[in-house]
């Protein structure tokens, strides 16, 4: 068990936490370890740029929502990023990187790679549902399935 004085639910939020911040040095370490491989190679260009920005986006959301529940002073209520800093951070993640991913996809389209494109667009209507900086609803997740089927579409049907 744990020491004589503590209680299980202390326990369970200290195993909580602990889960948390296992999961921000991870997707922060892959953040990194990425980044280092990409910017390694000579022969990148832009379009490997565009797809770095796309998991700095989807990664650095990843790690800013583990880090507010790891660490963050109010990581007891139900959503600590929605409390960080106001929400600011949360809405700017929304917005900045919502808007990122669409930039992304739409440049794709002008590449005239559809294909990647629609992966993307299907990609950015998945982090904006679920990025959204309010609580989660079953709305909020038939959308991220709409997103996957914008992905799923320009997989199958532009090979």
């Amino acid at each position: 068990m744990g020491s004589p004085g503590s209680s299980p639910v202390a326990e369970d939020n200290a195993k909580d936490v602990r889960q948390w911040r296992s999961g921000f040095i991870a997707t922060t370490a892959v953040l990194v370890i990425l980044t280092w491989l990409l910017l390694r190679d000579p022969s990148i260009g832009v379009q490997g740029l565009s797809i770095l920005l796309v998991i700095w986006v989807l990664l650095g959301w990843a790690s800013f929502f583990a880090a507010t529940n790891a660490y963050g002073p109010l990581r007891s209520l139900p959503r600590p990023d929605l409390a960080a800093a106001r929400g600011v951070p949360a809405w700017a993640f929304f917005l900045g990187g919502g808007g990122a991913l669409l930039a992304v996809a739409g440049a794709w389209v002008a590449w005239g790679n559809l294909r990647t494109a629609l992966n993307l667009a299907g990609i950015s209507i998945t982090y904006l549902s679920i990025s959204y900086p309010h609580r989660l609803s079953i709305r909020r997740a038939a959308i991220s399935g709409v997103g996957l089927g914008v992905s799923a579409v320009g997989l199958v049907f532009f090979a």
